[in-house]
């Protein structure tokens, strides 16, 4: 996904949340109802691929479902630092533009694939992400698919998800009385960590360069805020 931008008020609090950090919270709710979706078992090795803001709100949601394996997956410097870091040690970190993807995750699971694949690559980049998808997971495994706007179909390889499952998730709307509230107490509770995600607050008069910037320079912008006075 893409890099993500929010407008915030002045205020510098509600409750236990602060308001930069509140302003996740609609997609926190959401990846909170994808991971819940996937039914993770402490058996699952689940590999998350794309770490922008969805892809790595979702991979802090499925640490809590402690899963033998959590395995983060991105072509940026960036965003593989920001797994690791709010990751922590129960998260291992692919670098897809330093190594082959499929091989890696692979590897790391000892040759039998993620039983759980969640692919949150969109755009252009997304159409070859999904087919790796397909090639990392195990025989009996599920792919999750939410990256969106690739601009053409996706690559549905019959022969490689024979035995597989796959779901093009959005987030439950008939639990969602329920899940927004559980994102808000993550993101109180600091469980799920997002300032570190913020690399930019620009002002609501420079929103056309915010969004050139996040266009253009995706390896430089995770999480942009627009201050407004």
């Amino acid at each position: 996904m893409a890099g993500t931008m929010w407008r915030v008020g002045k205020h510098e609090g509600f409750g236990n949340v602060v308001l930069e950090e509140g302003t996740f919270h609609s997609l926190a709710t959401s990846g909170n109802g994808w991971t819940q979706a996937l039914h993770i078992t402490p058996e699952d090795r689940v590999a998350v691929l794309g770490q922008g803001i969805v892809g790595n709100l979702l991979m802090q949601f499925a640490k809590r479902y402690q899963p033998a394996q959590l395995i983060a997956v991105d072509a940026l410097d960036l965003r593989c630092h920001l797994a690791r870091e709010v990751g922590g040690p129960q998260v291992q970190v692919v670098h897809a533009g330093e190594e082959d993807p499929v091989k890696a995750v692979k590897e790391l699971i000892g040759g039998k694939g993620a039983t759980i694949v969640v692919d949150c690559v969109g755009g252009r980049a997304g159409v070859k992400s999904f087919a790796q998808a397909q090639e990392m997971l195990a025989p009996g495994g599920l792919l999750q698919l939410i990256g969106l706007y690739h601009g053409e179909p996706l690559p549905l390889d019959a022969a490689k998800m024979m035995g597989k499952r796959l779901i093009a998730s959005y987030p439950p709307s008939t639990k969602r009385e329920v899940i927004a509230p559980q994102a808000m107490y993550a993101l109180a509770s600091g469980e799920i960590q997002v300032k570190p995600l913020i690399t930019h607050r620009l002002t609501g008069r420079e929103a056309k360069q915010a969004f050139d910037f996040l266009h253009q320079h995706p390896e430089q912008a995770m999480g942009v805020l627009m201050l407004w006075d």
